[in-house]
């Protein structure tokens, strides 16, 4: 097979190869994860906002992201809005 390479100075992720070497991680585990560390820093990172841009909806997010948090890959936290609502 062969190997194709580009150049890297745009439109470019850069990731440890760790996570994707994980046996224990599913590939929609290693892709979400994937997809969530190309997102900018102001991305809309809700489980309504990330399923809008894959194929596999609010079910698919949930459980991927649950993935992802139970082995350590992620933390999430919901806060407060400023009206005290949650956020």
């Amino acid at each position: 097979m062969p190997v194709f390479r580009v150049e890297k100075n745009s439109n470019y992720t850069t990731m440890c190869n760790y996570p994707l070497r994980d046996h224990g991680l599913s590939l929609k585990g290693k892709g979400l994860l994937s997809m969530l560390l190309s997102l900018p820093d102001t991305w809309n990172y809700s489980v309504r906002g990330l399923s809008s841009i894959t194929p596999d909806g609010v079910d698919g997010v949930l459980t991927a992201l649950k993935e992802l948090e139970r082995l350590g890959y992620l933390e999430r936290n919901q806060q407060r809005e400023s009206n005290g609502r949650m956020g």
